[in-house]
């Protein structure tokens, strides 16, 4: 029976078997078509080891991920059919690495139900415009693309040139229509961009073909493109207004200053290519007679013309140019007031950010003589619809500092009696203001100890730094050892940094053991001691103080060094004791301990859960601990999983007895990160309304006793709040502190919080710190005018610094590929050790970089050339690993104007480059940097310095958090108008009136 019934079964099995067979290869064809392309290009061997690993890794996932869209698979299938030994050559090699890099992430992303494709495609541009051309179907990917051709379309069209094929270019018409003159690089021979514009039916594309027929090799009607096109002027008319720059000017300016107008990116390089000769011709005639001024075309303007020349060159000239410039335009209209019907055709964008451009530069007297009394508030409100004002007060920062009470009653206040604070005169003493900045930069302090070393505060000042460097100053220890203070800032070492001491110690001929052996000194007797009983190897110094007191013996402190566990939870309790021996000790071997869990548990969250699992096993104490040692590379996500735990394993979620068991250390870094992650509603709403009131006035008190650290977190924790109820504790405690330093004559305490007081001024309605915040302003951080970021050359020089290791080799890297894909805006010059960056489109940029791998070499060949060539930088930036930033940042010059560290906790030294270049504003990271946001971020403010816009903070920051947003790190980054460290030290200066 069996075998007949074999014969009946088995042909139904082979029958079912290919059937399941054939449904499969059906439905895997796309997979397995691009199974058959990544061997047939593994037998090409055509790729880098490491690209074609990338196409394997892709490989192995869809193995793994079978039901991916047909559409994208298409594409992918599409493009590797087409990646052969023909089309790969040495010259597209990056553009393929740009593809194949992003297949798999794009991928995983269409795999992820929750992602919306449309959206995140905006993270891939433009760094990878290739890519999603490529990979991504053009419905999905053309809102981003079409963005990208507004935004940067001189960046698209040099991509879109680099392309191998395409089955849309509507971003490409909208880019070269932008910037139409570019147009002329790719007439003469056939490549892809002339290819898809030939195609279009675009009557304005149409009209770039006609320009070239008639004047192939001149961009000049390109530049009144807008008449052109609509039928105002001929190309031959265009051709020769171009030529005659009078003329030239006359048609530019009104198109210039329209936001909306056609070839708006040509029309803004021509303009500033022919401003930059009159400004350099301003700057050189300061102090001359108006009449002896030789501002060539601009002589024979009409006052209309020079109106808008006001507008359109305003953001070039600095405040004494500008108000120069004004009292040139009105010495040409004959003394006399202008007609304000000039500001017709000027949109109101142009008029407010002129009125705020002459409200902060206090140019207001200048401009009314140009206009009268009124000026521009009270045009705007007489000739410009509420609707539209009121759009562009809702939508940029333009309008931020106006008096908007004039404005059609848009924004009327009742009267209120104005709140008396008297005017406090600061009265420092010479000494006191260089403490205060030899505290704020130390190691500079240390070279220089001969020029302070007698003073009355050098006891103060050789603490300082031997609680905060003891290394180093030991290493200066030749400098001061002559001097009493000297000696006991050194013996001072032994108490603060006890497992440092300890390598003098085992070192007989050491100076400093030397100069200590036989101390009378029972602390530093009991360090020898140590050495005495438990030898060389003894980690036993981190108990010093158990020791010192009694409460351990030498030989069992020892053995508890032995076993980590309880040596954490040891030294987390010596920590409660806010005046415990070796703090600097035992803090150093809680952060590397903190640290080492804090990266682990980063990677954790992306891999697998081992210490995700393991923050269950930590005490409350721990979790806390490491959460506030371990700042300089926490993550939001790894916070606030952490706060859930620790708020999980705290009995009602309240964290206050645990705060107060540990003595409040580290409250104030604690409370700040809950701050800047949001989480102080769930963290502070748990506490009793005592216990905020204890916790706030912990925070408050005595700010002006203390290092300028603390202020720097208290401002961090108001410039980041969102809980009411600790605001309003803020304001009401920071009203009290005012009152008493303000009775006890502190110039430090009323200083210190009457900014606060400003900081914290926006978030409340109360009017004392209203007024207070009229008496302390704070430095211009929303906004960083372009003029300032430009020598009297006109040029922009730039200065990046890169070190020798694995992570400062891969970021030159990936910051040379990022100006690779940009050839029609940026050139790469190779100058042996460094290199220089060159911008061919729109203003004068220069960027210097040193190789990595030529390491100091390469950094002083890169100083020395531009020493030679007189070559001062307004931006300086940092690349690579925190260990290096010090050594960048005491190299930043005083004409820094932008300083941009893109190492990982830069944030927390940044009173070292204030030092350097008081006038720069600082974007820095709090934690974690990463090149996939350095880069991206660094060539978006370069782009915007060669355009010669300003930058708008607040404008740049949503722009870049659309782009690089979804990266976790890109949090840790904080803006120049988010800085609060960098606003205070600058607000504190100035009041204090220290150079």
């Amino acid at each position: 029976m069996i075998p007949h019934v074999a014969k009946k079964v088995l042909p139904l099995i082979l029958v079912l078997f290919f059937s399941f067979s054939y449904t499969y290869a059906q439905n895997n064809a796309p997979i397995l078509q691009i199974e058959t392309q990544i061997s047939r290009i593994q037998n090409d061997s055509i790729l880098p080891k490491s690209t074609f690993q990338q196409l394997e890794d892709l490989n192995e996932w869809l193995k793994a991920h079978p039901n991916i869209p047909a559409e994208y698979l298409s594409r992918l299938n599409q493009y590797l059919t087409y990646l052969s030994p023909k089309t790969y050559k040495s010259y597209t090699a990056s553009i393929h690495e740009d593809i194949i890099s992003q297949a798999l992430p794009i991928l995983q992303a269409v795999n992820d139900p929750g992602m919306d494709m449309e959206s995140w495609t905006y993270s891939l541009l433009p760094e990878y415009y290739a890519a999603v051309k490529t990979l991504i179907p053009s419905p999905i990917s053309k809102s981003a693309t079409l963005d990208m051709a507004n935004e940067r379309p001189a960046e698209l069209v040099g991509q879109f040139s680099r392309l191998f094929y395409t089955d849309d270019a509507e971003d490409l018409q909208k880019a070269i229509l932008l910037s139409p003159h570019l147009v002329t690089k790719f007439m003469h021979y056939n490549n892809l961009v002339k290819t898809e514009l030939s195609k279009s039916n675009n009557p304005n594309i149409q009209l770039l073909f006609e320009i070239y027929k008639q004047y192939r090799y001149s961009q000049n009607p390109y530049f009144l493109f807008p008449y052109l096109v609509r039928r105002q002027m001929s190309i031959q008319e265009a051709e020769a207004y171009s030529k005659e720059e009078p003329l030239l000017i006359q048609y530019l300016l009104p198109t210039l200053l329209d936001t909306n107008s056609i070839a708006k990116v040509s029309i803004k390089q021509k303009w500033d290519e022919i401003a930059s000769k009159y400004v350099k011709t301003i700057q050189k005639s300061h102090f001359t007679p108006f009449n002896s001024w030789n501002l060539g075309a601009l002589n024979q303007e009409t006052m209309k013309t020079l109106t808008q020349s006001l507008f359109a060159i305003q953001n070039m000239l600095d405040p004494e140019e500008l108000e120069d410039f004004m009292k040139w335009v009105y010495y040409k209209n004959g003394g006399k007031k202008i007609d304000t019907s000039f500001l017709e055709n000027i949109s109101t964008g142009n008029l407010l950010g002129m009125e705020n451009r002459i409200s902060q530069d206090k140019l207001t007297d200048t401009w009314h003589l140009l206009w009268g009394d009124n000026g521009l508030i009270d045009y705007i409100a007489a000739h410009r619809n509420q609707k539209e004002i009121l759009s562009f007060s809702n939508s940029t920062e333009l309008t931020e500092n106006l008096d908007h009470t004039k404005i059609d009653d848009l924004k009327s206040k009742p009267i209120v009696p104005k709140y008396i604070i008297k005017k406090y005169h600061f009265n420092l003493s010479q000494d006191q203001k260089e403490l205060i900045k030899l505290k704020n930069d130390p190691l500079e302090a240390l070279k220089n100890v001969d020029q302070w070393l007698n003073k009355p505060y050098s006891k103060e000042l050789l603490f300082f730094i031997s609680e905060k460097y003891p290394l180093e100053l030991v290493k200066n220890l030749q400098k001061i050892y002559l001097t009493k203070q000297g000696i006991e800032a050194l013996i001072n070492v032994g108490k603060v940094a006890p497992l440092s001491a300890k390598n003098f110690i085992i070192q007989p001929q050491h100076p400093w053991n030397y100069l200590l052996k036989n101390s009378k000194d029972s602390v530093i007797h009991t360090l020898y001691e140590i050495n005495r009983v438990a030898g060389i190897n003894t980690r036993a110094y981190l108990l010093l103080d158990d020791i010192f007191h009694h409460k351990v013996s030498i030989t069992n402190a020892d053995t508890l060094c032995r076993n980590s566990k309880l040596l954490t939870l040891k030294l987390i309790q010596l920590l409660s004791n806010p005046n415990v021996l070796g703090r600097y000790s035992i803090e150093e071997e809680i952060s590397v301990r903190s640290l080492k869990f804090i990266r682990n548990f980063n990677i954790s969250e992306n891999t697998d859960q081992y210490f995700a699992n393991a923050l269950n096993t930590l005490s409350p104490e721990e979790i806390y601990t490491f959460m506030t040692y371990g700042e300089d590379e926490i993550i939001q996500r790894s916070f606030i999983k952490m706060l859930k735990t620790l708020l999980e394993k705290s009995p009602q979620g309240n964290v206050y007895p645990l705060i107060e068991k540990l003595g409040f250390n580290n409250f104030q870094k604690f409370i700040k990160e809950c701050s800047y992650y949001g989480q102080n509603m769930l963290v502070f709403g748990q506490f009793t309304d005592k216990q905020k009131e204890d916790i706030v006035q912990r925070l408050l008190n005595h700010l002006e006793d203390n290092d300028i650290n603390n202020a720097m977190q208290i401002a961090e924790i108001i410039i980041s709040q969102n809980d009411d109820d600790m605001t309003n504790l803020l304001q009401s405690q920071l009203h009290k502190e005012y009152e008493r330093v303000e009775s006890e004559k502190s110039d430090k305490g009323v200083a210190i919080y009457g900014i606060l007081s400003s900081l914290l001024a926006p978030k409340v309605q109360d009017k004392w710190v209203n007024y207070v915040a009229k008496d302390f302003k704070l430095p211009e951080s929303n906004r960083l005018p372009n003029y300032e970021l430009f020598n009297n050359r006109m040029e922009n020089i730039q200065q990046y610094y890169f070190y020798n290791d694995d992570d400062g080799v891969s970021s030159f890297n990936n910051f040379i590929r990022s100006y690779e894909r940009s050839p029609l805006e940026w050139e790469i010059k190779d100058l042996g050790t460094f290199i220089d960056i060159s911008s061919l489109t729109g203003r004068d940029v220069k960027i210097f970089a040193n190789k990595a791998k030529a390491g100091e070499t390469g950094v002083q060949d890169m100083l020395a050339y531009m020493q030679a060539h007189a070559l001062e930088p307004q931006v300086v930036v940092h690349r690579g690993l925190s260990t290096h930033t010090l050594q960048t940042f005491s190299r930043i010059p005083s004409s820094a104007k932008l300083i941009l560290d893109g190492s990982c906790g830069g944030y927390h030294v940044q009173q070292v480059a204030i030092e350097r270049a008081p006038d720069a504003q600082i974007l820095c990271n709090r934690n974690i940097g990463t090149m996939y946001i350095n880069d991206p971020m660094f060539k978006q403010i370069s782009d915007d310095i060669r355009s010669g816009q300003d930058i708008s903070w607040p404008d740049f920051w949503k722009k870049m958090d659309k782009r690089v947003g979804s990266n976790p790190y890109f949090k840790d980054y904080i803006p120049p108008h988010k800085n609060a460290a960098t606003i205070l030290i600058k607000a504190l200066y100035h009041v204090w009136d220290i150079n």
